[in-house]
C-alpha cells in the first residue's frame, strides 16, 4: 500500500563551497579528539557538542564535557574556540537544512525546542549569531525574526561510526544529519540502511540525510587498514 509517507530524505551536493566543506571535516575531527565518545561500546567515533542532559548521575543540560580536564588557561581558550567553530558549522549545516529540506522536518525540529523550553545551541553566550570561517576571514552571521536561526541545542560529531541494526527514542519525530567525507568506494562501508523499508543509502561525500528515529536503521562497519 503507497501511503504517501516520508521516510528518508537524501540530498547530493549539499554544501555549495568545498572549502567550506574542507574546513567542516577538520571541525569534526578536532570536536571527536576533544570530546568523550560517547558511544564507546560501537566501532569507530561519536561525540557530543553544544548542549547535552549531563550525566545520568547528574543530569543537567550543560555543554557537551571534554575528555581531558580543563586545567589550565590554554586548554580553556582551545575548548571555548572549538565550541564557537562548532557552533559555526553546525549553525551553517541547520540554515542549508531549512532552505532544502521538506518545511515539516525543520517544523519538528523547532516545534520540540519551543514546547520543552530548550537553549538553541547558543555555547552560553548571551548573543545570537554565530560565525564560520569562510574564504580565509571569519564572518559573522546574525539570527533574528524572519532571518537565520541558531542551529537545535545539541550535535554530533563522528568519524568511522558504525552500529548495529536499531530504532531510537527521541523527543523529536526526526533525525537529520550532513556527511561531510565519505569513502569514494562504497563497499569499504560506511553505508547507512533503513531497514524497516529495506533501503541502503550509498555513502557519498557531501550528503545531507533525514530519517525517522522508531524506524529500524544502522550503518555497515568500515574497512580500516591497521
Amino acid at each position: 500500500m503507497d501511503s504517501k509517507e516520508t521516510v528518508l530524505v537524501v540530498l547530493r551536493d549539499f554544501i555549495p563551497d568545498e572549502d567550506l566543506r574542507k574546513s567542516m571535516i577538520n571541525v569534526c575531527r578536532e570536536i571527536v579528539t576533544y570530546h568523550r565518545d560517547d558511544r564507546r561500546e560501537d566501532p569507530g567515533m561519536l561525540s557530543h557538542f553544544g548542549y547535552t542532559c549531563g550525566s545520568r548521575h547528574d543530569p543537567q543540560i550543560r555543554l557537551a564535557a571534554a575528555c581531558i580536564k580543563l586545567d589550565t588557561d590554554e586548554k580553556k581558550l582551545r575548548e571555548a574556540d572549538m565550541n564557537d567553530r562548532a557552533q559555526g558549522m553546525a549553525g551553517i549545516v541547520w540554515n542549508l537544512m531549512r532552505s532544502k529540506f521538506p518545511p515539516e522536518i525543520v517544523a519538528d525540529y523547532n516545534d520540540t525546542i519551543r514546547e520543552n523550553d530548550i537553549p538553541r545551541m547558543d555555547m552560553m553566550r548571551d548573543d545570537q549569531s554565530f560565525t564560520f570561517k569562510v574564504g580565509g576571514e571569519d564572518v559573522t552571521f546574525d539570527t533574528g525574526e524572519n532571518g537565520l536561526e541558531l542551529p537545535p541545542p545539541s550535535a554530533m560529531a563522528a568519524v568511522h561510526y558504525a552500529r548495529y541494526t536499531h530504532t531510537e527514542s527521541n523527543g523529536n519525530s526526526w533525525i537529520v544529519a550532513c556527511t561531510v567525507n565519505a569513502p569514494d568506494d562504497y563497499t569499504k562501508g560506511g553505508n547507512f540502511y533503513l531497514a524497516s523499508y529495506g533501503i541502503m543509502m550509498l555513502p557519498a561525500t557531501n550528503t545531507a540525510a533525514a530519517w525517522r528515529p522508531w524506524h529500524f536503521h544502522g550503518t555497515t562497519l568500515y574497512e580500516m587498514t591497521p
